[in-house]
């Protein structure tokens, strides 16, 4: 299972998720679809049991964590618990600006002498400390919805099978980063595409061009201000 924070890293999660499952994992992570869910529980609840059922738990710790709270408590902390409490094989990678925080709190043990003013780089976040644990939430976030629904990625793995038959590991995780992106950021250009994948852009052209005749995905628009999208059929399903 994956665990991590959504916000602004969407396009990232779903490429983590995509590369561990051509390598052969199957992957648990809520935002991508892959959870079991029980319409008689909670998300909460559900993440929970997912933890349960998982074998290995990598989590993502970056400076959003924090802010998908239901009530009192936070859906990735929860999950981050449980992992450890069921003493499940476990790794973090934590951001840096994390880590700092944590250095910078732990020298302070009142949370009321915490000032930040208003400025017109972030926002003001709300900060907690409690039992050595610093809790720092931002209320003024406001979560974005796309248009198009998103599918999950072991659907889109599974549209995507029968295009990388005969290819080598490196190229299968290339054409499924590209195929993840465009899930969740439909439109881009092939040199967006290069910036988001970190593929160069000739490539990122035979490997688009290689999805566009397999029907997988499609270019809609003008030459200037088109882009590529997936395929009636994908996003149907």
């Amino acid at each position: 299972m994956v665990g991590s924070t959504v916000y602004g890293f969407e396009n990232e999660l779903y490429q983590i998720v995509a590369l561990l499952q051509t390598l052969g994992y199957e992957v648990l992570n809520s935002h991508v679809g892959t959870i079991k869910v029980n319409p008689k529980l909670s998300n909460l609840e559900n993440c929970l049991n997912a933890v349960d059922e998982c074998d290995l738990f990598p989590g993502i710790i970056r400076p959003y964590y924090g802010t998908g709270n239901i009530g009192e408590k936070n859906i990735t902390f929860e999950e981050i618990k449980r992992a450890i409490e069921l003493k499940k094989p476990y790794w973090f990678l934590v951001h840096r600006d994390v880590v700092f925080a944590r250095k910078l709190f732990t020298k302070i043990k009142d949370a009321d002498k915490v000032e930040v003013r208003k400025n017109n780089f972030f926002d003001i976040p709300m900060f907690e400390i409690k039992d050595k644990i610093v809790k720092v939430s931002f209320p003024n976030i406001h979560y974005l919805r796309a248009e198009q629904p998103h599918q999950s990625a072991t659907n889109l793995m599974a549209h995507f099978e029968g295009v990388i038959e005969g290819v080598g590991k490196d190229i299968k995780e290339k054409l499924a980063s590209i195929l993840c992106v465009l899930n969740n950021q439909p439109g881009l250009r092939t040199t967006m595409l290069s910036s988001k994948t970190d593929i160069p852009v000739k490539s990122v052209e035979r490997y688009v061009k290689r999805l566009e005749d397999a029907g997988l995905i499609k270019y809609s628009g003008s030459s200037k201000s088109g882009g590529y999208f997936l395929s009636d059929s994908i996003v149907r399903e």
